[in-house]
């Protein structure tokens, strides 16, 4: 099973599809995803009972092939997609030179409800940097 920012970070690693992505609240890293997860509905297989699935489906083991600009947001709090999910994604690719930006907010989980200063703050954030991607592939 795959998820919003898990595919679209699959994505930019398997294809050149994209010019750039948005990943929210994502699991990049299923082999080390297993607890945590407080999605009872979702199915499970823990990465030493069928680690080829695990390893196939986590778009972390693939990020040296994303070359194209990417934005993580991720929630302290966040118990079904832990921030240390973003926090490796954005290490692995900060080391390779690419274009990475990660923001964490401490206090906010995963319920539906997110405080509306956040969602302002993630909007603004989210509008700079593609005004900042937008102006650099332009001849302005």
């Amino acid at each position: 099973m795959f998820y919003g920012a898990d595919c679209v970070v699959g994505l930019l690693a398997e294809t050149d599809l994209l010019a750039g992505a948005i990943a929210k609240h994502g699991t990049y890293d299923y082999t080390s995803a297993v607890s945590g997860d407080d999605d009872w509905r979702r199915p499970v297989i823990a990465p030493w009972v069928e680690p080829v699935p695990s390893r196939r489906k986590s778009p972390l083991w693939d990020a040296d092939r994303i070359d194209a600009p990417l934005l993580l947001f991720a929630g302290g709090a966040d118990d079904a997609h832990p921030a240390e999910q973003s926090r490796r994604l954005y290490t692995h690719l900060a080391r390779q030179g690419a274009d990475v930006t990660l923001y964490t907010y401490p206090e906010l989980g995963g319920s539906v409800y997110t405080p509306p200063e956040t969602v302002l703050d993630r909007l603004e954030r989210t509008e700079q940097w593609l005004t900042t991607r937008r102006t650099e592939g332009t001849d302005e």
